[in-house]
């Protein structure tokens, strides 16, 4: 669903983006609704979630927090992401830089895995690597950042039909009240032939 919210981001396919606590334990999520944090203590500026969790990225070869403060010591007037996760930063007076600097790109981790069912379920739409996941950990074997996975000014919607659980629901219901009729019916057949034994 698109937002036009340049915080906004959604994965296009089946993989995760991977955020960080300030415990270091280290989460998944397909939840895109970040928004824009000063960190005073390191001078940065990190996207997180709405529980605080900080937005990671890869460098090709580790993961680390996205540091969205421009280098050239002027503030942040905006940021694009591109769909393979590179981020473009411009500030107030108009020069552009790519975060990590071009041919070392910090770009937006993208998580996969073989068995999605088999990350153990958090709460608060947050995830945790496990075996059964397949690979060696969220930045695994499995886990590859891919061109085409991330939106930009998207949220992800849920992929729950309203009218169609609706309709079930109606249908189930009508159902177990036709099923609660012929059981009424039944118990008073029965006790009908009871009243004629007697």
């Amino acid at each position: 669903q698109e937002t036009g919210v340049p915080t906004h981001m959604a994965v296009n396919g089946n993989g995760w983006f991977v955020v960080q606590a300030d415990s270091g334990q280290q989460y998944l999520t397909r939840g895109g609704d970040f928004v824009l944090d000063i960190d005073t203590t390191l001078n940065q500026i990190n996207l997180i979630t709405s529980d605080g969790h900080v937005l990671m990225g890869s460098d090709g070869a580790n993961l680390v927090p996205i540091d969205l403060t421009p280098t050239t010591g002027n503030a942040l007037a905006s940021f694009s992401v591109a769909s393979d996760g590179t981020i473009t930063l411009v500030d107030v007076t108009g020069n552009q830089e790519v975060v990590g600097g071009v041919g070392s790109e910090v770009r937006v981790k993208v998580a996969t895995f073989q068995n999605n069912n088999g990350l153990s379920v958090e709460g608060a739409n947050l995830y945790r690597w496990t075996d059964a996941a397949g690979g060696t950990g969220i930045d695994g074997e499995y886990n590859v950042d891919y061109a085409g996975a991330v939106l930009q000014g998207y949220l992800e919607s849920s992929n729950t039909d309203l009218s169609r659980e609706f309709t079930d629901m109606i249908v189930a219901q009508r159902g177990f009240q036709a099923n609660a009729r012929t059981v009424t019916t039944s118990d008073e057949i029965l006790a009908e032939l009871m009243s004629i034994k007697r």
